[in-house]
Formats: structure tokens, sequence, C-alpha cells
């Protein structure tokens, strides 16, 4: 199980370059990317996001990515074509001015295009130098989601234990409870019967309906059921977050069903302390991936 809260950090230098990058993630209901780069490219964003799908599924991420370079030691060379280009147009241009002066080289080197960086070769040195580290920091992000994730693990198993007992408890209470119910109805039938002559088989009926619309019977068959298929879904070794929320409406459902049939005030007490459980769980799901 992993939290959404965590921190991961990463920096590793290659040739001229240094990339650092620091990450930060909090809950959020979807997979939510910020990054702030000093670097605008917007391949490498595109690149960063994706390698970040595939690890992280659910959260808010703001990431900084720092690069760096040492600008004297990138390689140069001499596009032949453009310098060329320059030569002829010089020449020319000596040529029309008549004047016989010496070649201006560096006059021809400092026009644009004659001296180029191996821009290619370095988006593909730091590309790869940026992907390394993310997926450096990725992994200690996910290693301290992890951590995160199992005490809130924990914790929600001790809180469902308390819940499945107060169930259980409910359950009993509410089984001798309709049993005195029962036997109160019984001798009140047969008390209207003798007095007025009432059809017999027509009150047991509708004493019969009414005592099924007071039961909470099918409440906590499925409340137990809700708790067996939390912890299955805790198991799960996928994104588990959405799931166990809707499950906790479901759950918070069956407690209001309950709380309003419930005559007994231990029942009604222990419905309060269940849904004091069931909200305790959801601020924890709050934050699981």
């Amino acid at each position: 199980m992993l939290s959404m809260t965590g921190y991961g950090q990463a920096e590793i230098s290659r040739g001229s370059y240094r990339v650092n990058i620091q990450m930060r993630s909090v809950n959020h209901k979807y997979l939510d990317i910020r990054i702030h780069s000093n670097d605008k490219s917007v391949k490498l964003s595109q690149e960063i996001e994706a390698q970040i799908k595939d690890r992280i599924h659910r959260g808010h991420l703001e990431l900084k990515v720092q690069i760096n370079k040492e600008e004297e030691t990138q390689k140069k060379f001499l596009n032949e074509e453009v310098f060329s280009g320059y030569l002829s147009i010089y020449k020319k241009g000596l040529d029309l001015a008549g004047e016989d002066l010496p070649l201006d080289m560096a006059w021809i080197l400092r026009q644009e295009g004659v001296i180029e960086t191996l821009e290619e070769e370095d988006e593909d040195l730091l590309l790869g130098l940026v992907k390394e580290t993310l997926s450096q920091a990725l992994d200690d992000l996910v290693a301290m989601r992890k951590v995160e994730g199992k005490k809130l693990e924990e914790d929600m198993r001790g809180v469902l234990e308390d819940l499945k007992k107060r169930t259980d408890q409910v359950a009993r209470l509410s089984d001798q409870g309709m049993d005195e119910k029962k036997d109160l109805l019984h001798q009140r039938i047969e008390g209207l019967i003798s007095e007025y002559g009432v059809d017999a088989q027509r009150l047991a009926t509708e004493m019969a309906i009414l005592v099924d619309k007071l039961s909470i019977d099918e409440e906590i068959v499925r409340m137990a059921s809700h708790i067996q298929q939390f912890h299955g879904i805790m198991a799960l070794e996928k994104p588990k977050g959405r799931k166990l929320d809707f499950l906790l409406q479901e759950m918070n459902r069956e407690a209001n069903t309950m709380g309003s049939k419930a005559q007994d005030i231990a029942i009604l007490h222990l419905i309060v302390d269940m849904k004091a459980d069931i909200e305790k769980i959801r601020e924890q799901v709050q934050n699981i991936e």
C-alpha cells in the first residue's frame, strides 16, 4: 500500500551536465504533476511526465528540476557550408570595393551559424541524464510512500477490527432485542384477538411485516461483508484509494440505516461509535494512492 505523501531527491553529474531533481507529493483526487525547471524544453517536460506516470498513479507532485552546464566544455565544430558562403560573400565584397585587403578570418568566424555546438548530441546526453536522475528520485519517493502507506494500513486494520467487534455486538443485541419484541407482540396479538375478535391471520401478517421493517439483520450482514472486502482490497498490489473510499461510503450508508431502525439505546450508542470508526478510516484513505 502506498501513501500519496512523500519526498524524493537525486543528483547526478556527467560530462558537462549536473542534474538535480527534488520532488514532493501530497494527496490529490487524480495525478497532478507540476514541473519547475530552468530548462524550458517541451520535449524534456513531456519525457519527465511520461516517466512519472509509469510509476505514480495519484497525488499532487511538485518537481524542481535544476540543470547546470559547463559552457566552456561544449564541443564546437565548423559548419563548412555556412563558412564557404560567408567567405564567398567576403571575397565578392572585396572585389566590388576594388580593395586589396587581407582576409579577415575573425570576422567570418564570428558570423551566425559558422561555429556550432553539438546540440543534438548534447540533447540526447541531457535527456538520458535527466531520466536517470528522475528514476533515482522516484525510487526515493516511492520508498517513502511505502513506509507511510504501511503505517496507514496498520492504523486502518486496527480501526477495522474495532468496527468488526462493534458490528458483532450490534448483531448479538439485535438478536436478543428481536426475540423480546416477538414475545411481546405475540402476547399483545393474543390479547387483541380475545378482546376484540380481530382476525388472527391478518394481524399476524401485519405484525410480521412490522418486525421485518425494524430488523437490521440485512444491514449487519452487509456491514460485515464490507469489512471483509475492505481487507481484501488493501491486500491488492495496485492503486486502491478510490475503491476503498467508495466502500466506506457504502459502510456509512449501512450504519445510517441501522441507526434509523434501531430502538435499543445500547445499539444506538454502538452505531455512533461505528460511524466514528468509519470516519477515522476515511481520513486515512484520503491519503492512499
